[in-house]
């Protein structure tokens, strides 16, 4: 590295420190703690929860479950306000 920085310049430095990959392990991690305490809250909840994650309209939850649009609403209303309160009470390192 320092030969090349000596033929190119110190202007050309961060090119040859920056990293070439990206590391999502962090991103990964949040992602399987969040799914964890999701699943905790409930299978009804989380169930109707994943389908709409997948795409699928209320109604068409509604449908596949057997159950109203009211319910469907509500299962997932209430999924989100549990994973959005444990979320803002897990300590993530931003290091």
């Amino acid at each position: 590295r320092q030969e090349l920085l000596q033929k190119n310049g110190q202007s050309e430095a961060y090119f040859y420190n920056a990293s070439s990959t990206s590391n999502a392990g962090y991103d990964q991690l949040k992602k399987q703690d969040l799914l964890e305490i999701a699943q905790s809250v409930g299978k009804k909840s989380y169930h109707a929860f994943k389908l709409y994650h997948y795409g699928y309209t209320y109604k068409e939850i509604a449908a596949i479950l057997d159950i109203a649009i009211g319910t469907v609403k509500s299962r997932i209303n209430f999924l989100r306000s549990k994973v959005k309160g444990a979320h803002e009470n897990l300590s993530f390192c931003d290091n």
